[in-house]
């Protein structure tokens, strides 16, 4: 609401370990807290953030090389994606210049 940068998810809290994080952890609470502080370092340090407003310059060749399709939903909410691994041209992408960091940026 004030417009700062929310460098932790929707509903969660940077003084709260996330149940998820105790839950990979076995509740150890010192570990799941220390990876928890780092990957809010990680957030902040790419600006995860902003990513929703940034320019993918990559994007319209990765849709290229990286055939694949959403059908639709299952009846969990889970996302139901077809992949076709024969088609893609991902050697030629990276050929092009793109990294593994450029696809998820």
């Amino acid at each position: 609401p004030d417009g700062a940068p929310a460098l932790v998810p929707a509903g969660e809290s940077i003084s709260k370990i996330p149940a998820g994080y105790l839950e990979f952890y076995s509740n150890n609470r010192s570990k799941a807290l220390s990876r928890y502080q780092l990957t809010q370092q990680w957030r902040k340090d790419e600006k995860i953030y902003s990513i929703h407003c940034r320019p993918h310059t990559w994007f319209p060749k990765l849709k290229e090389a990286y055939e694949h399709f959403i059908h639709g939903f299952t009846p969990d909410g889970m996302p139901v994606i077809y992949e076709a691994p024969g088609r893609m041209k991902l050697k030629n992408l990276f050929r092009s210049g793109c990294s593994v960091k450029d696809m998820i940026n």
